[in-house]
């Protein structure tokens, strides 16, 4: 216990140090998420996926988690283009066949003759 307090206090000192010749170092204020931030169904179900793929470890979870939203956000400009593409396409094929449609209706039709079958 007690290597562990001196662990401690010699890590205070270091950032004791570290405060006085602060004038390069740039601190960033820290966010934490308040519990009642959270929905405790959503907290739940993050704590078992967590639990369950990252070791429990949820600070892991989460940059797992913004890791895939970014890729997705990635794959998202990738697929769109074509997606795009392909509804253009469909458009004028189903333009091209209502087209087709109104000409075959506007045909004139003959009628059949009597007496065919002789």
């Amino acid at each position: 216990m007690e290597a562990k307090n001196n662990e401690f206090k010699k890590a205070d000192e270091k950032f004791d140090k570290m405060i006085k010749n602060s004038q390069n170092i740039e601190f960033k204020h820290k966010i934490f998420m308040k519990i009642s931030d959270v929905d405790p169904e959503d907290a739940k179900r993050f704590k078992t996926w967590c639990d369950r793929h990252v070791e429990g470890k949820q600070f892991l979870g989460l940059k797992v988690l913004m890791d895939m939203i970014e890729r997705i956000d990635y794959m998202n400009s990738l697929i769109k283009p074509q997606l795009d593409y392909f509804e253009l396409r469909l458009s004028n094929l189903e333009d091209s066949m209502i087209m087709n449609q109104e000409l075959n209706n506007n045909k004139p039709k003959i009628p059949k003759t009597q007496g065919g079958n002789k």
